[in-house]
This record gives structure tokens, sequence and C-alpha cells, in this order.
């Protein structure tokens, strides 16, 4: 679909940097809210259980839609890469296990209205990231490395 990528150049480019650091703030930001939203709602067990619900969420939508510096996720055929459809699969049947063995886990189980909310929130990482594509695209600065 495109060039492979110039061995000269730099593996880490400045462009790479800075999305990799968007992506961390942007990700630090809203599991640091989804653990108040959970403290609020409930205690320091609910905003734990909250914080890590959404950063397993968010982790495996932001690991599909950063399959591409320039296009969106939406953009892109969700069954392309079979290997990282298997992958997210996975990881997400191995979380699971986390509701129904809460004492194990230290978390502890959520309503319906808890789980809209993580997800909610773990889709708001993997959003920003579009979201910045399409600014990369608007000013014309951004060249898939």
């Amino acid at each position: 679909d495109r060039a492979p990528r110039d061995p000269k150049k730099k593996l880490i480019s400045g462009s790479f940097l800075l999305d990799t650091v968007i992506r961390g703030l942007v990700m630090g930001a809203v599991v640091f809210i989804a653990f108040l939203i959970g403290k609020n709602a409930g205690g320091h067990l609910l905003g734990v259980t909250y914080a890590f619900t959404t950063i397993v969420i968010a982790e495996l939508v932001l690991a599909y839609a950063c399959r591409s510096f320039i296009k969106s996720m939406f953009e892109m055929n969700p069954l392309s890469n079979p290997q990282m459809l298997g992958a997210i699969t996975i990881s997400f049947l191995l979380f699971v296990p986390t509701f129904f063995f809460p004492e194990i886990f230290k978390t502890t189980s959520l309503s319906l209205k808890d789980i809209g909310i993580v997800i909610g929130l773990g889709l708001i990482p993997a959003l920003a990231v579009d979201f910045w594509k399409f600014v990369k695209r608007a000013l014309n600065k951004q060249v898939e490395p």
C-alpha cells in the first residue's frame, strides 16, 4: 500500500515522538478522569476498577487506531489484519475474568451503567488519535514514516 521506510531516516522522528507524547497525555488524562468518576460514584475500589477497565479498553482500541499514521481507524478495513484482530480478541478474552474474579484482581463488579461509562471513556484516546490525524492532514504536515 506504501513504499518501505527509507532506512537512512531515523526510526523515531520528531513527528512520531510528538504523536506518542500526545497519545500518552490523552491516555493519562482519560484514565485519571475515569478513576475520579468511579471514586466519586462508589469509592476508591470502584475508581481503581474504572481506571483499570478504561485503560484496557483504551489500549485495545488504540492498538487498532494506530495501525496508520494518517488514515482514520474508520477508513481502514477492520478485517484486513486478521493477526491483529486475533490478538485484540485474545487480549479482551483474557481481560474478561477480571469481572468474574474481582477478589483476585483487586477490582469490584461493574453495573451496566458503569460498563457504558468505561467503554465511552476507553474510546476517547482512539478518537483523539483520529482527530489528531485529521488535524495533521488538514495542516498537510504529516507523511507516513
